[in-house]
């Protein structure tokens, strides 16, 4: 059983944190897909695939003036009275060039990903941008 995400409205210097829903699938998967830091693992599909797999499944939307700007597809395998990784495969999906923007994002992961480990008993969260050298310093 799928547990319940935190209920959080996070917002920081003028990003929010929001959970993304179905309704969004379109524009998540024309703006993920058009991000070359991103992948297909980041993709509604594949969230689609991991549910079937019996992953526990959340994704969440970076905004900046109600635009999307960015966000991340997280999974969680729930374990049976064992602590996981939440992982975000291929992503977060993030401005990355923007430097500011994107340390914001990853503070408003880091936030969510702590309060959703909480709730399901995650012990860590894992980023997997691809990310060109030299990575950005954040």
């Amino acid at each position: 059983m799928m547990t319940a995400p935190p209920d959080v409205a996070i917002n920081i210097a003028g990003i929010s944190l929001a959970p993304l829903g179905s309704e969004w699938n379109s524009r998540w998967d024309s703006l993920a897909g058009g991000s070359y830091q991103s992948g297909v693992m980041q993709s509604s599909a594949w969230m689609n695939f991991k549910q079937l797999e019996g992953y526990d499944t959340y994704r969440v939307g970076f905004f900046r003036e109600h635009k999307l700007i960015g966000g991340a597809s997280l999974f969680v395998f729930p374990y049976s009275g064992h602590e996981g990784f939440i992982i975000c495969p291929e992503g977060p999906v993030i401005p990355w060039d923007d430097i500011d923007t994107a340390r914001t994002c990853l503070r408003l992961l880091e936030k969510y990903g702590t309060e959703l480990a909480e709730a399901v008993g995650g012990i860590g969260l894992r980023i997997e941008p691809h990310l060109t050298p030299p990575a950005p310093s954040l």
